[in-house]
């Protein structure tokens, strides 16, 4: 699982980015974003990620991904 460490493999590129996806599909478009990432582990990339997102319609969400939490 060394590929996990490497530039591109952070949870924003490969997670977040499908649940972005599906929150245009339902939602709308996204108009405004703020975002945090923090590297607990000292990998070369991120490993949690915290996120607010405003949307064309007026609707606001929030958005959390981490690697270093068990998850299902």
């Amino acid at each position: 699982m060394g590929w996990r460490r490497e530039p591109g493999a952070g949870p924003v590129f490969m997670n977040l980015i499908h649940d972005v996806d599906l929150l245009r599909h339902l939602v709308g478009e996204v108009v405004a974003v703020q975002a945090r990432v923090a590297h607990h582990r000292g990998h070369g990339v991120e490993d949690t990620c915290v996120a607010t997102l405003e949307f064309a319609n007026g609707a606001l969400g929030t958005m959390n991904i981490s690697n270093t939490i068990p998850a299902p």
